[in-house]
């Protein structure tokens, strides 16, 4: 089963890092103030928790869940500075980075409440 969870987390990396450095689309016909900033929370959210639960049975503490979250922070930040260097229809912005550590930070609460094995200390 983890299998999948590891290739889930790969094909969302893949996709987040291909969906952040191709033109955006409009695919919202409605317009809704920061909308950019609840899809960056989702999906970093979602990256996290799969990253996570794919990799939950090496971290020997939980201390190591930390550390791998600090790398998808490191990870968004990239993509953030890949958006405003290799793009001219896509800019860096430092919200998108505080919303990209919100989701992050959602996906380990959630992962604590709901599925934290009783070995990480």
């Amino acid at each position: 089963m983890r299998k999948i969870y590891l290739i889930i987390a790969i094909l969302l990396t893949i996709t987040l890092t291909i969906g952040s450095l191709i033109p955006p689309a409009n695919i919202v016909p409605i317009k809704v103030n920061n909308i950019d900033k609840l899809i960056h929370l989702s999906a970093y959210c979602l990256l996290t928790f799969f990253w996570i639960i794919a990799l939950q049975q090496h971290f020997k503490k939980e201390k190591g869940m930390y550390v791998f979250a600090f790398f998808i922070f490191i990870y968004g930040i990239v993509i953030e500075v890949l958006q405003g260097v290799l793009t001219s229809y896509r800019q860096a912005d430092y919200v998108d980075v505080i919303a990209n550590m919100g989701g992050i930070i959602l996906a380990i609460l959630f992962f604590k409440r709901f599925f934290l094995k009783h070995h990480l200390n």
